[in-house]
């Protein structure tokens, strides 16, 4: 085939899926708005809307701690509900959590006088954002779209309205333009998805110092760069914290105080389900076999901090490409953050990273292994509405995770066979042209 035919090819190719991506954004969004005029608001988006309308009446948008327990509480006797068979549906009341995170969400809504339609609509033009720019960045094949469309873990954090989707574009524009050498132009938005979610740091933290770590000749380069990226980021915060009401800081500072006393985790282990289910994270792993939850924190940070420096150590000076970089950042990141219900974009990510690597044969393994991981996750979806159970966005059980202690590791171990495959191969480069 020629070059020009083959380019024509693609090119055609491409149109068509922008047209089918466009045909599936206005299908999801026209699905959503019919749910919103029914009077229901996704669970996230409740929790977020709720907490607006306290902060637009200068009250307080954090839950006293007896007040955040009895809604893990209600979730859970839904379970048992669910579980016992005493209902025949489910409930027709808004469901949602209480708010934990600083109130710099609230004051973005409010100065965009966001309504539920126009905060969903915001999710749904950063995941296709997302889409477009991992397949663009990375030269994948439009092919990938598929993952993006039909992945579970993504349909639910955006049909369930949370913010993790635009923070997870923002982390990937911010971690492109660092590696391209622009971070000091993306410090304003890495202070703000820190400021939205604090625990984006862990991510931040990781790509930086393995792209110090991956290229020796721009190592003093990258340092200054990131360096000032760090100074100017810190700047922002230090704003953002400024900005906040001075009513509000009392209650933001006695909430970040006493934060693991507002989740689940203190809850005795039989009652943190449907939670402990969802949540597929270290801690929530050592908490699941008894473990406090504090200990569990301090326990994850350490593995955090050790399986980075095994990372950095394996990336060091091996010249490795954006998404290998930034599916390692990824993975330390969704497994040693407190918690991570869903496990947004992280298939696609590790297994486009890693693809052009593979032979024919260890692809189709791969997208096996994928399809049927992404299928697990859609049988949970028919089972909870089928009112079997309340697991919702996995198969893994509160005395089995599985996900948790199975699918994290082998995707660690997956990219440290292609990281060390690689090395192997500059090895033998550099041997041959000697």
């Amino acid at each position: 085939m020629s070059t020009g035919l083959k380019k024509k090819n693609i090119r055609t190719e491409r149109i068509i899926w922008g047209i089918a991506l466009f045909l599936w954004s206005m299908l999801t969004l026209g699905m959503m708005v019919d749910y919103n005029q029914n009077g229901k608001i996704p669970a996230d988006c409740a929790t977020y809307f709720d907490a607006l309308e306290r902060y637009d009446n200068q009250h307080s948008p954090y839950n006293t701690i007896e007040a955040s327990q009895s809604q893990w509480m209600s979730i859970h006797h839904l379970e048992e509900q669910v579980l016992s068979g005493s209902i025949d549906e489910f409930p027709k009341e808004k469901i949602s959590g209480p708010f934990l995170y600083p109130p710099t969400l609230l004051q973005l809504m409010q100065f965009l006088h966001l309504t539920p339609i126009g905060f969903l609509t915001g999710l749904l033009i950063s995941l296709v954002l997302f889409s477009w720019l991992w397949i663009r960045l990375n030269k994948l094949s439009v092919w990938w779209l598929l993952f993006f469309l039909f992945s579970w873990d993504i349909l639910a954090s955006f049909t369930l309205g949370n913010i993790e989707i635009i923070l997870l574009t923002g982390a990937l524009i911010s971690a492109y333009s660092i590696y391209t050498k622009r971070a000091v132009w993306v410090a304003p938005l890495i202070a703000f998805i820190g400021l939205v979610k604090p625990f984006y740091v862990l991510f931040f933290v990781a790509f930086g110092l393995l792209l110090l770590a991956n290229n020796g000749k721009d190592r003093t380069k990258n340092g200054r760069s990131t360096i000032l990226c760090v100074g100017v980021s810190l700047l922002f915060l230090f704003i953002g914290w400024l900005l906040w009401p001075d009513w509000i800081r009392p209650d933001v500072i006695d909430f970040l105080s006493n934060g693991t006393a507002h989740s689940w985790y203190i809850l005795p282990l039989a009652d943190q389900t449907p939670m402990s289910i969802w949540n597929r994270t270290f801690m929530q792993g050592l908490v699941s076999v008894g473990i406090s939850a504090s200990i569990a924190q301090i326990c994850s940070l350490i593995a955090w901090c050790i399986l980075s420096l095994i990372s950095i150590r394996l990336v060091w000076n091996k010249h490795l490409p954006f998404s290998i970089l930034f599916a390692f950042s990824l993975l330390l990141f969704y497994w040693f953050r407190p918690v991570g219900w869903s496990l947004i974009f992280l298939d696609v990510i590790v297994l486009s990273a890693i693809w052009p690597y593979t032979n024919v044969l260890q692809k189709r393994g791969l997208l096996s292994v994928g399809i049927l991981l992404a299928l697990t996750h859609w049988l949970a979806l028919i089972k909870t509405g089928e009112l079997e159970w309340l697991r919702l966005v996995t198969l893994q059980s509160a005395t089995f995770p599985w996900e948790t202690w199975f699918v994290f590791p082998a995707a660690f171990l997956l990219l440290f066979w292609i990281t060390y495959q690689q090395a192997m191969k500059r090895l033998t480069d550099i041997s041959n042209s000697k």
